[in-house]
């Protein structure tokens, strides 16, 4: 059985990083701590992918309570089935310290182990800010660890792009299932197959 969605609360790049600095910048501003922290990423990324017209179509706050444990409420932000495989895309605030890098790691490790054994695939990318990361080298070998977990790593800034990648790898997915769904696809379905192959990439 795989991953559910769950109801949404409170809690829970391309372009590689480069080499962190020594240097240790000034506290930022609270306004400034927010856009760079995690729900601020969490906004963004949804705006754009509301604006690619492909939000309602994304599995969100996904429960990995199955593989995790019960006792953890961790929640994928985003997610979409392609085949056997759930692509999931997940904000981390690395602008303090590397420790969400190294919880999420641990976590996929486990969601990644539990897919592959009821048959599935899981492909996980962390978004991030590239500007909070560029001030701890800390952080960089954070980035580090995702990397080595088989974990994604994309900016923030690239997230239209990611967007409009999840859109056309949407569009050609339900185009191949066009003759599967013949006749008994109910009327969203062909709808929604009509919206993504109508459109021009």
């Amino acid at each position: 059985m795989g991953p559910v969605k769950r109801d949404r609360g409170i809690g829970s790049g391309r372009g590689d990083v480069g080499a962190g600095s020594d240097y240790l910048a000034p506290m930022q501003s609270p306004e400034r701590s927010a856009r760079l922290g995690r729900m601020g990423i969490v906004g963004r990324m949804e705006e754009a992918f509301r604006s690619a017209g492909i939000l309602g179509l994304l599995q969100r706050d996904i429960d990995m309570a199955e593989f995790t444990g019960k006792n953890d409420p961790f929640g994928v932000d985003f997610g979409y089935r392609v085949g056997n495989s759930l692509k999931m895309f997940h904000a981390l605030a690395l602008n303090l310290s590397r420790e969400p890098a190294v919880t999420l790691a641990y976590r996929y490790a486990r969601i990644q182990d539990g897919m592959r054994k009821g048959g599935q695939d899981a492909m996980l990318t962390a978004v991030i800010s590239q500007d909070a990361m560029r001030r701890r080298e800390e952080v960089a070998s954070g980035i580090g660890m995702l990397r080595a977990n088989e974990i994604a790593v994309r900016d923030i800034a690239d997230i239209a792009e990611i967007a409009d990648e999840v859109r056309r790898e949407l569009r050609a997915g339900d185009c191949r299932s066009k003759k599967q769904i013949g006749r008994s696809g109910a009327r969203a379905r062909r709808e929604l197959r009509f919206f993504f192959c109508a459109r021009k990439p």
